[in-house]
């Protein structure tokens, strides 16, 4: 069985988001060439080939779940998961 690893991920700005903290999360080695990351308290989880490629998918979906809840949060009220996401996506980034 695949032991988990801390991590913390250092993110580069990418177009509307200024990182500004390191995201925390997970690292599984599943097989030489299978990685596994994610963070369970925004439910995201990625693979990859490589840690780097497994840490660049974490990136998009972190991103697009930050989208989504902020585009919902504009036009309906949120669910105490969801804000609870919200203050962590907030907490990393700033969204311009």
């Amino acid at each position: 069985m695949a032991q988990k690893q801390k991590i913390e991920l250092n993110f580069n700005d990418v177009d509307d988001f200024h990182f500004k903290k390191p995201l925390k999360g997970y690292m599984m080695k599943i097989a030489d060439d299978h990685y596994v990351i994610g963070n369970e308290d925004l439910a995201i989880k990625s693979t990859g080939k490589t840690p780097k490629e497994a840490a660049e998918m974490l990136k998009e979906q972190f991103i697009v779940l930050a989208n989504d809840i902020i585009y919902k949060s504009k036009y309906a009220p949120l669910s105490e998961r969801e804000r609870k996401k919200l203050n962590i996506i907030n907490s990393i980034c700033d969204i311009i």
